[in-house]
């Protein structure tokens, strides 16, 4: 998990650094900017599992 991430959910650890795995998701829409209900219908654009993009 990110450090941001790790605080958001009120954790202090992870970090993204060099040489480390991301796995992360990519949304059609930016979610900050949307009703909550239409979160609950988005579809992914791209989704990534250890730095390598996936189904």
């Amino acid at each position: 998990m990110t450090i941001w991430v790790a605080y958001s959910n009120l954790e202090e650890k992870g970090s993204l650094e060099v040489d480390t795995w991301a796995d992360f998701v990519l949304y059609e829409k930016v979610i900050l900017k949307i009703e909550n209900i239409e979160i609950l219908v988005m579809k992914r654009s791209n989704s990534y599992l250890k730095g390598i993009k996936v189904k």
